[in-house]
This record gives C-alpha cells, sequence and structure tokens, in this order.
C-alpha cells in the first residue's frame, strides 16, 4: 500500500496547478476593460509655437554714463571735521563731528555738487576735484573753501540702489546691431483618435485656438531673460538670496521693458505633434512623436449678447498613420444625472517636472457621476460633473459604463468651487466629424488587439501571443502588445499557463493514475488469503 500511496504524491506534484505570479486570476470590471482597450487610442497632443525674438543690442546707463554724476567725486573723503561719501547709486552720507549722519542723495551738474536730504531740503555747493582732495565751496563766496576733504577709500556701493539707477539703452552709430534668439513655447493635452486613418478628437483650446502667440512668446522671452539675469548676478556678486531676487527682479523689468519697447518676433509658427504610446526619455518623445494638421477647429469663447461664454471648444487633427485603435462614440443625448462615468488623460503634463517622462506621458483614469446638464448661452448643452479634470486632461475622453465616450473633458470654473467640471457632449463633436464625412469606425487592430485581451484575462496566454504578435504584424508600432506578450511569456516561463496540449497529457496522466490504482486494488483482493 505504500506504493500507492507515494504514486498519489507524486501524482498531485506533477499535475497540480501553481499560484499566479503575473496575472490576475479577477476579471476586470468595465473601467479596466476599458482603460486596458483605449489607452492606445488615448493621445497626447502638443501644440508647439515657434519664432525667433529680435531686439536691437543695448546696454547699461548709470548715473555716470548718463551725466549725472562726476565720476571723480565718488568715493568716501574724510575732511578735519567730517568725513563724505558719494556712492555710484547717487546716495551720500554726510557725518559730522558728533557721529551724526546726514543722508540723501547727489547730482553734480557742471561744478556744482547738488545734495538733497532726506528732510526735502536741498544745498548746493561748487565743487573742485583735483587729484586726491576734493574741495566744496558756498556759491554765494566764490573761492571760500568751506570744507577740504581727502580720498580715503572706494564707496561701498549697494547693489540694489545702484540696479534701481540703471537704464537700457539702444546701441547706435556704427556698433549697432539686431540680436536674435528662437525661442519655443506652447501647450499640451489629451485628444483620442477616432478613425483607424488618423482622425483625433481634441478641444480646440489645446490647439491654441484664440491664443495670443506673441503674447506667449513673450512670455517665454521672459522667462529666458529671467534665466540669463540670474544666472549672471550669480556669478558676479556673493549676495544673500533674497538680495539676489532683488536685484534680478529689478534688472529683469528694466530688459523686458526696452524688449517690449523695441523687440519683435520673427517666423511665428505653430507646430502640432502627437505622443503615441511611451517615450522612455526626453529624446524619444521626438521619436515617438507624429506631426498632426488640424482640419477643423471650432472657437473656445463665444460672445452672446455681448456676453462672454464657453463656445464649441472642438478640434479635428489628422495624422497620416494607418491601422490606427480607436475608441467608440456613444451616445451624449442619453446621459443622465447620476451616471457613474470615468475620464481617461494626461494630467501629469500640467505638473512640474517631478516624474519620470514615461510615467507624465502614461494615460490615468479617473472616475465620478454626472452632477448635471446645463445649457451654455450659445444654445448646446454642456454635461457637469465630479469627476478631476486637471488641466492636461483637456481634450481626453469621458466614458459612460459600456466603454463609450459621451463627453470631452474641457473645463471647470474656479467660482463654482473644487469638483465643478464640465464636458462638451460627444454629439457636438459628432457634428465636426460629419463635416469632415469622418467615420468613427474600429479596425482589423482593434478586433485583433481585443481579442488577445479577453484572452489574457482568460489566462490562455499562447492565444494572447498570437493575437498580439498579429497585431504588431499589422501595426509593427502598437505600444503596448509587447507588454502583454512579455507578461504572458513570463507566467508560461514560471509555470503558471500550461500549455493547450498539456491540458490532454495530464488528463490521461490522472487517468493513467486512477487506472493503477484500480489495478493495485484488483491484485491485492484477489491475492488476499481467503477466510
Amino acid at each position: 500500500m505504500k506504493k500507492y500511496y507515494m504514486l498519489l504524491v507524486i501524482s498531485a506534484a506533477l499535475f497540480g496547478t501553481m499560484n499566479p505570479v503575473f496575472i490576475s486570476d479577477q476579471t476586470p470590471g468595465i473601467v479596466a476593460k476599458t482603460a486596458h482597450k483605449d489607452k492606445a487610442a488615448v493621445v497626447l497632443i502638443y501644440s508647439i509655437v515657434s519664432g525667433t525674438a529680435v531686439m536691437p543690442d543695448y546696454y547699461f546707463l548709470d548715473l555716470i554714463t548718463k551725466g549725472l554724476i562726476d565720476q571723480r567725486v565718488v568715493g568716501v573723503w574724510t575732511g578735519s571735521e567730517r568725513s563724505l561719501t558719494l556712492d555710484m547709486s547717487g546716495n551720500f552720507a554726510d557725518r559730522d563731528s558728533y557721529g551724526i549722519d546726514y543722508k540723501g542723495t547727489y547730482t553734480t551738474e557742471g561744478s556744482n555738487l547738488i545734495l538733497q536730504y532726506d528732510n526735502g531740503s536741498v544745498t548746493r555747493f561748487l565743487y573742485e576735484q583735483t587729484g586726491n582732495s576734493l574741495s566744496i565751496s558756498d556759491p554765494t563766496n566764490p573761492g571760500t573753501a568751506v570744507l577740504d576733504y581727502t580720498y580715503t577709500s572706494t564707496a561701498e556701493n549697494d547693489l540694489i540702489s545702484y540696479a534701481n539707477t540703471l537704464s537700457v539703452a539702444r546701441v547706435e552709430g556704427t556698433e549697432a546691431k539686431l540680436i536674435s534668439r528662437p525661442v519655443e513655447t506652447g501647450a499640451a493635452g489629451t485628444g483620442f483618435i477616432v478613425s483607424p486613418d488618423g482622425y483625433i478628437i481634441t478641444n480646440a483650446h489645446v490647439a491654441l485656438v484664440g491664443e495670443n502667440l506673441e503674447a506667449m512668446l513673450v512670455d517665454r522671452v521672459a522667462s529666458l531673460i529671467i534665466s540669463d539675469v540670474y544666472g549672471d548676478v550669480s556669478n558676479r556678486y556673493e549676495i544673500s538670496d533674497a538680495d539676489k531676487v532683488e536685484l534680478v527682479t529689478i534688472i529683469f523689468n528694466k530688459v523686458i521693458e526696452y524688449f517690449m519697447a523695441n523687440g519683435y518676433f520673427e517666423n511665428v509658427n505653430t507646430d502640432y505633434k502627437v505622443i503615441y504610446g511611451v517615450p522612455e526619455s526626453v529624446d524619444d518623445l521626438q521619436e515617438k512623436s507624429w506631426s498632426a494638421t488640424l482640419k477643423s477647429h471650432g472657437e473656445v469663447i463665444s460672445t452672446v449678447d455681448g456676453e462672454l461664454t464657453w463656445g464649441r471648444d472642438v478640434a479635428i487633427f489628422k495624422v497620416e498613420q494607418s491601422y490606427l485603435p480607436t475608441v467608440i462614440l456613444g451616445d451624449s443625448n442619453k446621459v443622465q444625472v447620476g451616471d457613474p462615468i470615468f475620464v481617461i488623460g494626461f494630467p501629469g503634463v500640467a505638473s512640474d517636472a517631478i516624474f519620470k517622462v514615461e510615467e507624465l506621458v502614461e494615460p490615468t483614469v479617473s472616475q465620478g457621476v454626472v452632477s448635471a446638464r446645463k445649457t451654455m448661452l450659445t444654445g448646446f448643452e454642456v454635461i457637469q460633473t465630479d469627476t478631476e479634470i486637471l488641466p492636461g486632461n483637456s481634450g481626453g475622453p469621458a466614458y459612460n459604463m459600456q466603454g463609450e465616450v459621451i463627453g470631452i473633458a474641457t473645463f471647470g470654473t474656479a467660482n463654482e468651487g473644487i469638483g465643478v467640471n464640465y464636458l462638451l457632449p460627444i454629439n457636438l463633436a459628432k457634428e465636426f466629424l460629419n463635416e469632415l464625412n469622418i467615420e468613427n469606425k474600429q479596425g482589423v487592430v482593434d478586433e485583433t488587439f481585443n481579442e488577445g485581451l479577453e484572452a489574457f484575462w482568460n489566462k490562455e496566454c499562447y492565444t494572447t501571443v498570437k493575437k498580439m504578435e498579429d497585431v504588431l504584424t499589422l501595426h509593427p508600432e502598437h505600444p503596448y502588445a509587447n507588454e502583454y506578450i512579455t507578461t504572458c511569456q513570463r507566467a508560461i516561463l514560471a509555470g503558471e499557463i500550461a500549455k493547450p496540449w498539456d491540458r490532454t497529457t495530464i488528463l490521461y496522466g490522472v487517468i493513467a493514475t486512477l487506472s493503477l490504482i484500480a489495478l493495485g486494488a484488483i491484485i491485492i483482493a484477489v491475492r488476499k488469503p481467503k477466510a
């Protein structure tokens, strides 16, 4: 009997199933299923504004170069009874024999030294500077020395005060030239592919419709100037962070004011890029991007009876591709208050660079319910929801619980509080598609990919691998098919998934084992001694 017992133990060890390692036993719900099916069709859109900033070359004028201060009088001067400090910022400090300081600002005008005290009084002196000597006389009695000073040291200059006296002047004459600098800025949002040949829906504001492009470039120029000035100040001066910020602000304001008065832009252009899939680095962004053409758009803001309101904020892009995955559009007229919905998009692109690039461009899901339907002044309805919609979500798809797109994540209103966001109804976007004769449909890539997903969720990995390989044959750039192939291959190697033909072998093994047990029982019964 021991032999037959050991045979049973070995059979259980050979044919027993292992614990799951890579693939969950739980079948995903509609939100997870849709996210898996549609994440390749939900794309990141960059609208890039570029141009060349041009302005005349410039230099800084201080009080000396402006002719308001005689450079020869700048310094610390010591007399028998008083000391006088005159700095490059036009500030003076006059200390008498009792140690009392009198402060204010000064200028020079010909041979006149004009002191304006902080108390508002103004005194005019005649001065004469020779070598290390400075003589100040009463202008009402020329030639009579009032005070004689000897140069002691350089006046410590207050950088902040000095910077405030500066002005920006244009270089004139033979040295005059134009300085130019390429600049680039833009915005990002979400879009979704609606036809296998590359038509994409998003918001018009993602496409920068109605934006003042030169104003956007000015903002970019301003940030570049701040960066330049900050770097220059940091290299030149060892000052506190607070003083550094103040000094940079003063100089920046003067330079940007000069640019606004004298500068201009050339070759202003807008390009559109669609990021398909998940890049591994910043450099990979360019390789995974497609150029897009803006085919149609509405207005972001409309005016109705003199009042501003949200417009038909829809844009249609086209990329020159084929066999693309697509979403399924539903009917927004059927959406009811209280319906659960979910949004897929790229909120990370609106964040600072605190995440890895591949995480910023990985689509995410947020869920909520329909809170209300409201009619805009323009006459069409919008769908109010508590679903979180961040700037990077703009233009992304909002789904019902059948996995159909019923809205476009579009805007929120700050004065209504947190959790009040709005979707444009998908039926509005369909009007734009109809004008272009674009049909929303899914192709063979979607069909094959979805079959592969269903097999994956049923842990039929050999079918999954075959289907996903077919997807890559049809569409080699598909960004996610390889993930399922890799996961299934690992599961197979780990013993989690058995080959289809192994199930027959297992069945035969079990039958053989049972047969052996039965045979053993018969033999034992036959050999059992008779009573």
